[in-house]
């Protein structure tokens, strides 16, 4: 009996922020082959072994006796999972909205009801199972959804399917339009963060570049969740909690910024949440400030911005948590085995060097003041002194309110905006993954190349984040709803339609008016119009 293992493999051409391995071993995860968008196969493989037969039965991912013979410690009663066509209680049921969606069913069983007991909450790695397992049935139920309306759906120019119904008397067997693939509906998927990352460089040519670029990570010790465990529980055994937790917190952080303007007047915003493989969410926020609130000199950036450990006597409690939140590595010759290494340096150049002043004129990122006072700067982890050199860049305020890894850094330059809104909108995280087989001889060896692909290309969705999407939260947000306008020659504007609607389709009125069309039309009849560009 040869025996398989899948192990997580490193590639230096990949991109080290999508492939990076995982770093906590609580967490259980789904990894799977994914379609060149991320998206999972719509199709997944359950199978049973009836007690009477010698072969196996496989079982329709959408039927409702997958939940209980797939987790029998959950429903002990045999209680089904979600079917199609499940009806809504008549009190919340609508005319269009009668039916519940898998999203909606499985959001209620992973909620936490009053006076109700709920077996998932105990479940521990098999409760962070069950989350995958639910996010990956929900995934292929949307991408079946897709697939099966896709077949009669088309696509053709306007011109183009004018010609068609002229000539269709002369050939009754023509066919117009290509069959329309649909673009990715996956959150999270490329084309979708692709489309962000134009929304932001939009909103940048319209308000200036972004001022500050804030990370705000997830404290799995929070006493919002601490309060809610058992005594044998810890924060990996509730993902649900923590999601809830830190989306609260995050709304928060945020009134502090936008509504609370405690940097002064926000013009714009937008924050992207990721959950890369550390088991905790966290968001990437770029905020861009009015002109009388720009920070604009050395003095302005260290009255918001430290990269200095507080001092201990004068601020104990934002000197815990600096040290406990925003100490990098450490790293470099002091720890060479730090997961932050590559290749023999740091990922994120640290160790920084020593500077008396703050510096804003660098291309890029500014140079924090990070003086060598070493007298009060030192203390001592797992052995190893670390000082000003390995500090995070933060704010006090922040830090001290919300007990966490909050990293605040100063966008000074146009390049570090292209980059940073690369960074932020990178898409969803990969594994490649290795094929490794033990025989019974106790020989490993790793699958030849030739025989089969000996590293998949994967996509890895933690229990976090699958909580995080089941319960239908946002990955991202935005101060200003974005337009995308439509470029095209005349009569070359893009028409979806049914298979057997060709000749309706063109009695539209909304089929000749688009934006482009809209916008000459304007200028036609008001000349105000001339001032603005398209």
């Amino acid at each position: 009996m040869k025996k398989i293992s899948l192990i997580f493999t490193r590639n230096v051409h990949d991109n080290q922020r999508v492939y990076n391995a995982p770093r906590t071993l609580d967490d259980v995860a789904i990894v799977y082959v994914a379609d060149r968008d991320g998206n999972i196969p719509a199709q997944l493989d359950f199978a049973v072994h009836p007690s009477d037969s010698n072969t196996l039965k496989r079982i329709n991912m959408l039927s409702k006796h997958l939940d209980p013979m797939t987790f029998p410690l959950f429903f002990p009663n045999g209680d089904f999972g979600w079917i199609t066509h499940l009806s809504h209680n008549m009190d919340h049921a609508t005319e269009k909205r009668n039916k519940v969606t898998i999203l909606e069913f499985y959001s209620n069983k992973i909620g936490i009801h009053r006076n109700h007991f709920n077996p998932l909450f105990y479940g521990g790695k098999l409760f962070q199972q069950y989350l995958v397992y639910v996010y990956a049935r929900y995934e292929a139920n949307r991408m079946t959804y897709v697939r099966n309306n896709q077949k009669t759906l088309h696509v053709e120019s306007y011109k183009g399917l004018l010609d068609h119904v002229n000539n269709m008397s002369r050939d009754n067997n023509a066919r117009i339009g290509n069959i329309f693939i649909l673009p990715s509906s996956f959150v999270g998927g490329l084309r979708f963060m692709s489309k962000l990352y134009q929304d932001n460089m939009a909103m940048v040519r319209k308000f200036g570049r972004p001022d500050l670029f804030i990370t705000f990570t997830c404290n799995p010790k929070w006493k919002e969740i601490k309060s809610e465990l058992q005594s044998f529980q810890n924060s990996s055994d509730r993902p649900d909690l923590v999601t809830q937790v830190f989306r609260l917190k995050l709304k928060e952080f945020l009134d502090d910024i936008v509504k609370r303007k405690i940097f002064g007047e926000i013009l714009a915003y937008v924050y992207v949440i990721e959950h890369q493989k550390r088991g905790l969410p966290h968001a990437h926020c770029l905020f861009t400030l009015s002109n009388q609130d720009k920070i604009k000199t050395s003095d302005d950036v260290d009255n918001i911005i430290s990269a200095e450990l507080p001092n201990r006597h004068e601020q104990p409690e934002l000197y815990n948590v600096i040290l406990t939140h925003n100490i990098h590595g450490p790293c470099g010759r002091l720890n060479p085995n730090s997961i932050c290494m590559i290749d023999g340096s740091c990922s994120k150049n640290f160790p920084k060097a020593f500077c008396s002043e703050t510096d804003v004129s660098t291309d890029g990122y500014p140079i924090y003041r990070r003086r060598n006072n070493s007298h009060e700067a030192h203390f001592t982890r797992s052995n190893i002194q670390v000082d000003n050199r390995f500090v995070v860049p933060y704010n006090s305020f922040l830090s001290l309110k919300y007990n966490a890894h909050i990293n605040v850094e100063l966008c000074s330059t146009v390049k570090a905006i292209k980059y940073i809104n690369k960074y932020i909108t990178k898409g969803y995280n990969c594994a490649r993954i290795g094929i490794q087989v033990n025989s019974n001889d106790n020989v490993e060896r790793v699958v030849d190349y030739d025989e089969i692909k000996q590293y998949l290309n994967c996509r890895y969705i933690s229990s976090q984040e699958a909580a995080w999407h089941l319960q239908d939260f946002p990955i991202h947000g935005q101060s200003y709803s974005v337009v995308m306008l439509s470029i095209h020659l005349k009569d070359g504007q893009s028409i979806f339609f049914q298979e057997n609607e060709a000749e309706s389709v063109l009695r539209r009125e909304s089929v000749a008016c688009m934006t482009l069309t809209a916008y000459f039309d304007l200028n036609v009849s008001d000349s105000s119009a001339h001032q603005y560009l398209y």
